[in-house]
């Protein structure tokens, strides 16, 4: 089982008003970039049973829910996208704020998950949101820093 962050924006998302392609019912990105890229690959390595927490609109992670099945292509007006469609999407109460898991106290940790070689993580050294990253594995150790933050902030675990 791997835990992978969604960077969601919602707002304006005109796609997100489909039954198919809600906030948390589906993961949905383009087969390419723009320019022909294929960044959204992350998006064929998600597997079932995966755990998914989705941060919303760049403010905080609100939620979670569990990989149902594998991705498939699907139509988006004439372009072709992924969508990997979810389950048991659960809100966080309360949500896990940017500004909690960014705190001081983890920093260090933060950037020694840099330093440890993992790639493709949804943050920067400078500990803004990494611009173009829809969907980020969560590597153990960071998913510990998350986990501690939302215990200490919210005073229970994400999982």
């Amino acid at each position: 089982m791997k835990i992978w962050l969604e960077k969601a924006l919602i707002k304006g998302a005109f796609y997100r008003q489909s039954p198919a392609f809600a906030f948390g019912k589906a993961l949905v990105s383009p087969r390419h970039s723009e320019t022909g890229a294929d960044i959204y690959f992350q998006m064929r390595q998600v597997a079932p049973d995966d755990v998914v927490l989705h941060l919303r609109d760049n403010l905080a992670i609100v939620g979670r829910s569990f990989v149902q099945a594998a991705y498939n292509e699907t139509r988006v007006g004439n372009e072709v996208w992924y969508r990997v469609p979810l389950r048991d999407y659960t809100e966080l109460d309360p949500p896990l704020n940017r500004a909690w898991f960014f705190d001081e106290r983890y920093r260090g940790d933060l950037l020694n998950v840099i330093a440890s070689g993992h790639r493709r993580l949804f943050y920067t050294r400078q500990f803004t949101l990494m611009q173009g990253r829809y969907l980020s594995e969560v590597p153990p150790s960071l998913f510990a820093i998350l986990n501690r933050s939302y215990h200490d902030y919210g005073g229970t675990r994400l999982l």
